[in-house]
């Protein structure tokens, strides 16, 4: 297998049950091309108990501020179209970022969810975050960031 520029993994077969891995001059290009391949070999499809249809709906407003910094905040409404499962969900997502390099960003946010079910009872939810957040193309067409 080939993964990015100088990153060679040789995978042996050595019998029904046992495997035998060579690594050959890993750069980071091999370790992205790794994870990557590892991640789609890992998303094998699921099936749900049961199947609605939702609709969701989400709105982002974004402010640069001085020195690197933005802010950012998402409100999203989310429902189920099925009257025997209603729910809906209100969210709002208040988010700083501060940009360290064109390639590395720092971001903290503040997720707020409010969550009314007509079956079982109401839940209100505060999520806090903090990440970095790399971009693999900063300035092109089509931005490749991980979060």
């Amino acid at each position: 297998m080939f993964f990015g520029k100088e990153a060679f993994i040789v995978v042996k077969r050595l019998n029904a049950n046992e495997f035998k891995i060579d690594y050959k001059r890993i750069t980071k290009y091999g370790c992205v091309g790794m994870y990557i391949g590892f991640m789609i070999c890992l998303n094998t499809p699921t099936i749900a108990q049961s199947t609605t249809t939702q609709l969701w709906t989400d709105f982002t407003v974004n402010i640069p501020l001085n020195r690197g910094y933005t802010f950012a905040n998402e409100f999203a409404y989310r429902t189920a179209l099925n009257k025997n499962t209603g729910w809906f969900s209100l969210n709002l997502t208040p988010e700083i970022e501060k940009s360290i390099n064109r390639k590395l960003d720092v971001v903290f946010f503040m997720g707020y969810t409010y969550t009314d079910q007509q079956v079982n009872d109401n839940t209100w939810e505060i999520n806090p975050a903090i990440g970095l957040r790399y971009h693999f193309t900063p300035g092109k067409i089509v931005l490749l960031r991980l979060f």
